[in-house]
């Protein structure tokens, strides 16, 4: 008899031709002056003894009632893969479907990519990103239905630029003005992905950027470079189109 017959299969598959993913974890926490740049693959199913966890993430969990998966905060910039892994293990089902948390804040620009199977297989997310001084990328996995809050801070607005491929599937909640008339900025524009009924949405949350990209994560994408008059032009409103 092959050992093989016998093992069962890794947690997590990479499709063929991928790089190796490294091991699974449930925890993670970051604090950095440098840039982040950094593959981290999710178990929800995986215990990480507390005595192991961060302190901080541990006090977060305590305080806002939710699960902190991933923490990660720099003065640069960040760009991060992260893959939710789906489960092999049929008892371990219902924690699997807990929604995950992953806070990602930076002050230059930030690229999240998140790869999950359908939210039948692994339960839904939850993201809060943040770029103080940068443009913020999302990439969202594809066949899964999400809410996009965009909160408006400053004085400049904040665009929201969709791909051709993610405006299909996009629809707007509200977007408009706040409470001081009708040139103001809105205190908050939100967007639905997907179907307006699925109850496992997954929910991203954008407290500050320059601009928000959303696009899926399987699209081809090159970052584009911004110059003056783009910026100019762009205006103090708040703008979505498509790339």
């Amino acid at each position: 008899m092959n050992t093989g017959d016998t093992c069962p299969p890794p947690l997590y598959q990479a499709t063929p031709g991928q790089f190796t993913l490294k091991k699974p974890t449930n925890s993670v926490y970051i604090c950095s002056d440098d840039p982040i740049k950094d593959t981290y693959v999710i178990d929800p199913t995986i215990q990480v003894p507390d005595n192991l966890r961060n302190p901080q993430i541990l006090n977060l969990e305590k305080a806002q009632g939710h699960a902190q998966n991933v923490m990660i905060s720099t003065i640069r910039e960040v760009d991060v893969e992260i893959h939710i892994s789906q489960s092999k293990n049929e008892a371990k089902a219902v924690n699997a479907l807990l929604p995950l948390r992953f806070d990602i804040i930076c002050d230059l620009d930030n690229s999240i990519k998140v790869h999950a199977p359908s939210s039948d297989a692994a339960g839904p997310y939850e993201l809060f990103a943040s770029s103080h001084k940068g443009n913020l990328f999302v990439f969202v996995p594809r066949s899964r239905a999400a809410v996009v809050t965009v909160f408006v801070h400053t004085w400049r607005g904040c665009p929201v630029i969709v791909s051709k491929e993610l405006s299909k599937d996009l629809n707007t909640i509200s977007e408009g003005a706040g409470d001081n008339g009708p040139h103001s900025l809105p205190k908050e524009n939100k967007y639905v992905i997907g179907s307006w009924d699925d109850e496992k949405r997954d929910k991203i949350w954008v407290a500050d950027a320059r601009r928000v990209y959303l696009q899926y994560v399987d699209e081809n994408f090159e970052k584009p470079v911004f110059g003056l008059w783009q910026r100019f032009t762009e205006g103090l409103g708040v703008v979505r189109y498509s790339a």
